[in-house]
C-alpha cells in the first residue's frame, strides 16, 4: 500500500515537473517570438523568424509571423519604389516647366522694355502687361521650389562646403534684398562681429536659406516693419538669427511651419515649401533649423551650424 501510495506521489510530482517544464519552455518560446519580432520590426530588413525546437503550434504561430513579415517586406519595397518614382517623376516635370516658363518670362520683360517710355499704349495694357510679368515670376518662384524640394527629397542635390566667411556671405544676402526691403519700409537692425567669422558650407545652401527666412519675415511679418540678422558663435557651433515682429506663430503650429505639406493661413507661403526647403538644407549641412515665436511681439528662426 504505502509502495502504491509512494509511486503516485512520484508520477503526480513528474507530471507537475514535465508542466513546469513545458510551461517554462513555452514561455521561453514565446519571449523569444515576440523580441525576434520587435528587432526585425526596428532593423526593417528581409528577415524572419527561426522555428527551433517548437511545439505545433507555436510552429504554426511563428510560421504566420513570418508570413506577415514577407506581406510587410514586399509592402515596404513597394513603397519605396513607388516613392523614387514619384520624387523623379515630380523632377522631371519641374523642370520640363520651368524651362518653357522661364522663356515666358524673358520674352515679357523685352514687352516691358519696349511699352515703357512709348506713348500709343494704353495704361490698362502696361498695368495688365506688369501683372503678367509679376505673375510669371511668382510661377517661375514657385517652380523652382519644388524642383529644389525634389531634389533634396530624391537625394540628388549635390552640396559643395568650402570654407568661407559667414559674415561676408550675410552681408551680401542683405545687400540684395535691401531695395524690397526698403520698399517695405522695414527697419533693419545686423549684428555681426567686425571680423570674419570662417566656417566649411555651401555658400549657395546657406544664401538660400537666409533669402527664404527673409522673404518668410517679409511676406509674414512686415506688418511689424523690423528684420533683424545676428551671429552667435561658441566653441562647437555658429548661430544665425533672423528675426521680425509681425504676428507669429502659434504655439500649436511652430512644430508643423518646416513641414511641406503645411498650408497655415497667412503664415505659409502659398507652396508650403519656403521653409521646408531651409530646414532640409539645414539638414543636409549637418545643422538645424528651429523657430522661437511669441505672437504679435517677435519670431526667430535660427540657423544652427557645427563648425
Amino acid at each position: 500500500m504505502v509502495t502504491l501510495l509512494f509511486a503516485l506521489c512520484l508520477l503526480l510530482l513528474g507530471g507537475v515537473l514535465g508542466l513546469a517544464v513545458q510551461n517554462r519552455k513555452r514561455a521561453q518560446h514565446i519571449a523569444y517570438l515576440t523580441q525576434s519580432l520587435c528587432a526585425l520590426l526596428q532593423s526593417g530588413g528581409p528577415e524572419y523568424l527561426r522555428l527551433v525546437d517548437m511545439a505545433p503550434e507555436e510552429a504554426e504561430l511563428a510560421s504566420t509571423i513570418n508570413r506577415l513579415l514577407e506581406a510587410y517586406h514586399g509592402v515596404q519595397a513597394a513603397h519605396r519604389q513607388a516613392e523614387q518614382m514619384r520624387k523623379q517623376m515630380l523632377t522631371n516635370i519641374s523642370h520640363d516647366i520651368k524651362t518653357p516658363l522661364t522663356v515666358i518670362s524673358g520674352y515679357t520683360q523685352v514687352l516691358q522694355n519696349q511699352v515703357q517710355g512709348q506713348e500709343g499704349f494704353a495704361p490698362e495694357t502696361k498695368r495688365l502687361l506688369q501683372r503678367l510679368a509679376d505673375k510669371t515670376e511668382d510661377t517661375v518662384r514657385l517652380v523652382t521650389q519644388f524642383f529644389t524640394m525634389a531634389k533634396l527629397e530624391s537625394g540628388d542635390l549635390a552640396l559643395q562646403p568650402t570654407v568661407q566667411d559667414l559674415c561676408e556671405c550675410c552681408r551680401s544676402v542683405l545687400l540684395e534684398s535691401y531695395d524690397l526691403l526698403d520698399s517695405r519700409r522695414c527697419h533693419v537692425e545686423i549684428d555681426l562681429p567686425e571680423k570674419p567669422v570662417f566656417l566649411c558650407f555651401d555658400r549657395q545652401a546657406v544664401e538660400r536659406i537666409l533669402k527664404n527666412l527673409i522673404d518668410n519675415a517679409i511676406r509674414h511679418g512686415g506688418d511689424g516693419r523690423y528684420l533683424g540678422l545676428a551671429l552667435r558663435e561658441d566653441a562647437q557651433s555658429v548661430a544665425l538669427c533672423v528675426e521680425d515682429h509681425g504676428k507669429g506663430i502659434a504655439p500649436d503650429k511652430q512644430a508643423l511651419i518646416f513641414d511641406r505639406a503645411y498650408f497655415a493661413s497667412g503664415r505659409a507661403d502659398s507652396s508650403g515649401l519656403g521653409l521646408a526647403i531651409a530646414g532640409g538644407l539645414a539638414k543636409r549641412m549637418g545643422g538645424s533649423l528651429r523657430v522661437q515665436s511669441v505672437p504679435h511681439e517677435k519670431t526667430v528662426f535660427t540657423l544652427q551650424l557645427k563648425k
